[in-house]
């Protein structure tokens, strides 16, 4: 028995998921998400290049990329267990605040 004639199929389930209304809105927000995210770390880098000038912000840049990777690296795990106590809805909406603080101080 030929071992390529048994070949799998994908459930249908999995190859409609951009048919369902909640699914689009979640990659499409994700997708904004992300894209501000990567902006505003690069933006972050030409700002302090701009502020200091590029010989004294070289090693700088490097540090500010980590430090936008590190919180989430170290705290992350810790901050899910914590924050599976409290109320989601809530917690989004108090971090959607804190990020538009953010976005408004570096603006």
């Amino acid at each position: 028995m030929n071992s390529m004639s048994n070949t799998a199929t994908v459930p249908a389930a999995r190859t409609h998921v951009l048919k369902e209304r909640n699914m689009r809105w979640y990659f499409g927000t994700q997708l904004v998400s992300l894209t501000g995210l990567m902006l505003r770390s690069s933006l972050l880098s030409l700002l302090l290049i701009d502020l200091l000038g590029p010989v004294k912000a070289a090693p700088l840049t490097g540090a500010v990329w980590a430090l936008n990777v590190l919180p989430g690296a170290f705290f992350g795990v810790f901050a899910g267990i914590f924050l599976d106590r409290f109320d989601k809805c809530r917690i989004l909406k108090i971090t959607a605040v804190l990020g538009l603080i953010q976005a408004l101080m570096l603006a």
